[in-house]
């Protein structure tokens, strides 16, 4: 007798069809899989599950997409590292698949290939699926709006606008930059001159009220709080002081060639040119792909010529459209017989793509890159377990109960503790107020509370207890070795009481203060790192 499971032929008979698919991501999810028991989950992925335990609809500086997902995960698998890693993977596993699934009934099966060993050759698409941040969530949104606006250029349906509407709105819950989707749209309208007639399609509209209703909870959020998350993001375009022009535009063109594969993004462009110049402004599934690639590439570009910060992974859902289109480039030329250029940059690609992890993961376990420990990333991915252990072995010699809330200056470090002890503390952060909605600054003195730092600690216990109010004590220092290297110095204090320092102005409640914070300028992101030095393993250390 044979156990039946439901769906289970189609399952086996879409398998069979797409080897290639399934090989890739099988092999995907085992190396990322063991490269994570080596490493920590990224210090944004902790961020956003910390947020995840405070439900809302809407957060200070992002919509709450990121939020709810991770929430559903840690619901089902546990608040553990292994859950982070494993909804990370998970994520970017399915904007692999979806990217194939929309190339392959776009472009072909061999096209869609193509594209995902494209993929799988940038450091963003491989190394980058050990994280699970903002992007996520959105990127599968764009990928299912183009499939919807696909389906409507093929069929020629209103109601695939609608369904675009649907997903652009779930998009736009993830992600801001979901709202260049239709600037997209509207661009390829414009141009194309078939395609002009839209402007009186009652349905494009329609859809455009769809996203509406569906992101009209982090709108309404927005206005019951100052429109903070809005303020907060278009601060970031606006230039800080005398800078160059250009500056920002010059750097995220340079991040975005490192991060996808500079090899591929040239050979791509190169082959892609002749089918542009061949196609024009036909009302083609390629240039509309074309278009909707190149919209957020160009956008970002342009702000960025006197914007105040850049991200090069902002032209994440430009490269996805770009290696779709590039993937059928390739197929064209593997029918044709011209397959040189193209294993020469495949080549290049993914060789150059191991030889970066490589130096990434050599540097993580043994640092030798010169840069300054306060901004080497790489530190904050190793580690935390065994810090934590150490700080509440400190906390039990010092008979102090394990803390209801971690203080910290920077959210991070509070983040990490956050997560790695076994209470799984609540996070107050200083450099963020406007973050501790559920951590009022009255319950840090009512309750078990300590404050972690780094270097500087004289300067920040000053700064707690005149800005906070809260009197401090010190408890101890923890130091952690980690493959022979020490990575951190933590300075541990408790706090004990108000403190006569605290001023006037903040007697008058910590509210205000968080509403002022969300309207201020944007605090950059400057770790407090103590400067480790190469030390010997203490006893029972590696």
């Amino acid at each position: 007798m044979h156990l039946r499971i439901p769906l289970q032929r189609p399952l086996i008979r879409i398998v069979r069809q797409h080897p290639v698919l399934f090989a890739v991501l099988a092999a995907h999810l085992l190396l990322w899989s063991l490269a994570n028991q080596f490493i920590s989950p990224h210090p944004d992925t902790i961020d956003h599950w910390v947020q995840s335990r405070f439900l809302s609809l809407g957060y200070y500086e992002h919509p709450p997409m990121v939020a709810w997902l991770l929430r559903g995960i840690t619901t089902v698998l546990g608040s553990s590292e292994a859950a982070l890693e494993i909804g990370a993977q998970l994520i970017n596993l399915a904007i692999l698949a979806a990217t194939y699934a929309l190339a392959a009934r776009t472009f072909g099966r061999l096209a869609a290939g193509f594209t995902l060993a494209m993929l799988e050759a940038t450091l963003y698409f491989s190394a980058g699926s050990t994280i699970f941040q903002i992007d996520q969530p959105m990127m599968l949104a764009w990928i299912a709006s183009l499939w919807a606006l696909l389906s409507y250029q093929r069929t020629g349906q209103g109601r695939w606008l609608l369904v675009m509407g649907l997903f652009a709105g779930l998009g736009g819950l993830s992600k801001y930059v979901m709202v260049l989707f239709y600037l997209g749209v509207g661009v390829y309208i414009t141009l194309v001159p078939a395609a002009r007639k839209e402007w009186r399609n009652p349905y494009q509209y329609l859809g455009g009220i769809v996203a509406l209703l569906v992101v009209s909870p982090l709108v309404f959020w927005n206005s019951q709080n100052e429109w903070a998350s809005f303020v907060y993001q278009l601060r970031k375009a606006v230039p800080e002081g005398t800078e160059i022009f250009g500056r920002h535009a010059l750097n995220f063109t340079v991040g975005y060639l490192i991060i996808f594969s500079a090899p591929l993004i040239a050979w791509g462009v190169l082959a892609l040119f002749p089918r542009v110049r061949r196609e024009g402004r036909g009302d083609s599934p390629f240039t509309l792909v074309l278009i909707m690639s190149l919209t957020p590439l160009a956008f970002f570009t342009l702000i960025l010529l006197r914007g105040s910060f850049s991200d090069p992974k902002w032209a994440n859902v430009s490269l996805l459209g770009f290696y779709m289109l590039a993937g059928a480039a390739a197929a064209e030329r593997w029918r044709a017989g011209r397959r040189r250029g193209l294993f020469h940059a495949l080549g290049w690609a993914h060789a150059l793509n191991v030889a970066l992890i490589a130096l990434i993961f050599a540097h993580i376990y043994r640092p030798f890159l010169p840069v300054p420990p306060d901004k080497d990333p790489t530190r904050q991915l190793v580690g935390w377990r065994r810090t934590a252990e150490q700080v509440e072995a400190l906390l039990a010699e010092r008979e102090v109960p394990l803390p209801d809330y971690v203080l910290s200056i920077f959210y991070p470090l509070a983040s990490q503790f956050a997560l790695h002890l076994s209470n799984q503390p609540l996070t107050h952060s200083l450099e963020r107020p406007a973050r501790n909605l559920w951590s009022p600054l009255e319950e840090l003195n009512e309750r078990n509370t300590l404050m972690v730092c780094e270097r500087n600690c004289a300067v920040h216990v000053v700064r707690v207890e005149s800005r906070a109010g809260l009197r401090l004590e010190i408890v101890g220092t923890v130091r952690t070795v980690w493959g022979g290297i020490e990575r951190r110095r933590l300075s541990v204090y408790r706090v004990t009481g108000r403190s006569p320092r605290r001023g006037k102005r903040q007697r008058s409640g910590w509210a205000a203060a968080d509403r002022d914070a969300v309207a201020a300028a944007i605090v950059p992101h400057r770790p407090i790192l103590w400067e480790a030095a190469p030390a010997k393993p203490g006893p029972g250390e590696p």
